[in-house]
């Protein structure tokens, strides 16, 4: 066996995993016994020199949980870091709201046998400590998002995110209002509060305008690129510049939440899972979806054609990715969806620029048929909107039950269709008039036949 298969193996991609996970696992381990104190300034000289091996960024992990770090210093100073690391950074944090925390609730509970005067220091004291915690709150969750990101796993980050969603919600019921009131109007007032919520206001009202300028610009340069295909349907080209307009807002929306560092991978993968279920509940709109794409891009017909289709005829008056809309020559508008419009026979007139008009007149069995042809003959060639080439045609083309048929067959641009098919009829019958040609009605003869009775 090649040195190449061996490598490739199964049995090789095993092993290669199992001595990595046993490498990082030592890594982390301490390298003695000696070495397992939490104290730094008990340990000497020698153990820190090998602690400082065994994670060289411990230093950076304790600035990354110093009280008074910023949260963008914060924010930086977790770029670097891996995610068992960041996960010891969100333990620092946690333990920083821990104490924060116990400190409110001894501070809450001594309120009650106090004076006024020692009162409102404690108050003043609760103030501060939630201040302070407010800061600690926001940099344990941007830790904590950060580890998640590089790769933390959901049970080990969920107890976290447990603990920081249930002590928010229960610090609100167990403190005292006066507080709360005091709390809130410090909190409008500062830069890590209202004033930074103020600001990430304006950042977004002004970063919709932007979204807005470029997602109108970018839909106004894709509707020029697509008015000079001249092979592409009007459907398409009023579609592709909604999904551009829309899809610049959406993806701008995603750059906007994550720079004001909202955490977009649980959002997408709840949508994720979703849409496994929207698409079995929508089957039938989704079919229609699909149809849509497909007559867009095919093409089977366009806004203005005259068409039939699922026993509907009319003008396509409007498109959309659902449906298709026929407004009758009464002036209905009737709503047909994608999915049957697709799946059904489409005859659509307006393709060629040229049509011919069929038109059957019936005359009397004792008429003069050469002097009904040469009439019709010479409406055709007189008429201003029939063809020259093709030639129109007059024939004789049927002996009915009660008429002699005659076909007359011009003609004219598709536009010209019906102008000419009324003025041809209203013409022929007044012609035939004046000439003395009949109009026969449906007629049958009756023959009696008498039988001699038997003598």
């Amino acid at each position: 066996m090649s040195g190449s298969g061996v490598i490739g193996s199964p049995v090789f991609s095993a092993a290669f995993f199992f001595v990595l996970m046993l490498s990082l696992v030592l890594v982390a381990m301490p390298v003695s016994v000696a070495s397992q104190t939490q104290d730094p300034s008990t340990s000497s000289a020698g153990e820190e020199s090998v602690g400082s091996v065994s994670d060289p960024n411990q230093t950076y992990i304790k600035a990354a949980t110093d009280p008074d770090v910023s949260n963008a210093d914060l924010r930086q100073m977790l770029l670097p870091l891996t995610a068992a690391q960041i996960s010891k950074v969100t333990e620092g944090w946690q333990r920083l709201l821990q104490e924060n925390v116990q400190q409110s609730v001894d501070l809450q509970r001594s309120l009650k046998g106090l004076d006024a005067e020692n009162t409102q220091i404690t108050r003043q004291k609760l103030v501060e400590l939630t201040d302070n915690r407010t800061l600690i709150q926001r940099n344990y969750s941007t830790s904590l998002q950060a580890w998640t990101k590089k790769g933390g796993a959901a049970e080990e980050t969920k107890p976290y995110r447990d603990y920081l969603s249930a002590l928010t919600a229960e610090l609100i019921q167990v403190t005292d209002n006066l507080t709360l009131v005091e709390s809130g109007v410090r909190w409008i007032f500062s830069s890590n509060g209202g004033l930074d919520f103020l600001k990430k206001i304006g950042i977004i009202l002004v970063s919709i305008w932007g979204m807005r300028m470029a997602a109108r610009f970018l839909r106004r340069m894709t509707q020029k690129a697509l008015d000079r295909q001249r092979d592409l349907s009007e459907s398409l080209k009023s579609f592709i510049p909604k999904v551009v307009y829309w899809g610049t807002f959406v993806v701008g929306l995603m750059f906007l939440l994550s720079g004001l560092g909202f955490y977009l991978a649980p959002i997408l993968t709840i949508f994720g899972g979703l849409s496994i279920v929207i698409a079995f509940a929508m089957q039938e709109t989704l079919g229609n979806l699909a149809a849509g794409l497909m007559i867009m891009v095919f093409k089977p017909f366009d806004f203005g054609d005259y068409v039939e289709m699922s026993g509907v005829a009319g003008e396509v008056y409007g498109m959309s990715i659902i449906s298709t809309t026929i407004r009758t020559f009464d002036n209905k508008f009737i709503i047909v969806p994608n999915s049957t419009v697709w799946g059904d026979v489409i005859t659509n007139v307006n393709v060629a620029k040229t049509r011919r008009v069929d038109m059957v007149f019936r005359i009397g069995y004792d008429d003069d048929v050469e002097k009904a042809k040469a009439i019709l003959m010479d409406l055709c060639t007189s008429h201003e909107k029939v063809l020259k080439d093709p030639a129109p045609s007059v024939f004789m083309a049927a002996i009915d039950e009660s008429s002699v048929n005659v076909n007359c067959r011009p003609w004219v641009l598709t536009g010209d269709y019906w102008t000419v098919y009324w003025d041809l009829i209203d013409k022929g019958k007044k012609s035939f008039d004046a000439e003395g040609i009949s109009t026969p009605l449906p007629q049958k003869q009756v023959h009696i036949v008498e039988k001699a009775q038997a003598d």
